[in-house]
């Protein structure tokens, strides 16, 4: 478990599986889970202690309806706790970024930058990155005219 300190929010980050949590956070999350699915599962098993005779059937059944607790419990921590991720990129140096582009993208006609729908091409142009799947489509084409 890493310990990192974010200046914008004043929060100790720890790394947990990889992830970037706030422990405190986390705690509570944990409890609203195990709570919840507690909750469920037995007062599961006593309603349905009642209707089912089968004890096998009553234990599948109570346990499908624990995790529908464990469902819920993970619908309001993601209500409670939004994301406290920030993602950075470095716009100053797109030399990492264009190398990627034209590493990964096998551009066709049907594949090009002409054909994408024009919301994702205000998205990469957002993004500071739609020159340079131009400049990787451009020189992928250069390149098969001389292959040619």
């Amino acid at each position: 478990m890493n310990k990192s300190s974010s200046p914008k929010t004043k929060q100790t980050f720890y790394q947990v599986w990889n992830d970037s949590v706030v422990i405190k956070d986390l705690v509570i999350a944990m409890i609203i889970n195990i709570v919840l699915t507690v909750i469920f599962l037995y007062s599961a098993i006593y309603i349905l202690s009642s209707y089912v005779t089968d004890p096998n059937i009553m234990k599948g059944y109570s346990l499908l309806i624990g995790l529908i607790g464990c469902v819920l419990g993970a619908i309001i921590c993601m209500k409670l706790f939004k994301p406290k991720r920030v993602i950075e990129t470095d716009v100053e140096n797109n030399d990492n970024l264009y190398t990627v582009i034209t590493g990964f993208v096998d551009y066709t006609a049907e594949h090009s930058i002409s054909t994408l729908p024009n919301n994702a091409k205000e998205e990469l142009k957002t993004l500071g990155m739609y020159e340079l799947f131009i400049k990787a489509e451009q020189e992928a084409n250069t390149k098969v005219k001389e292959d040619n």
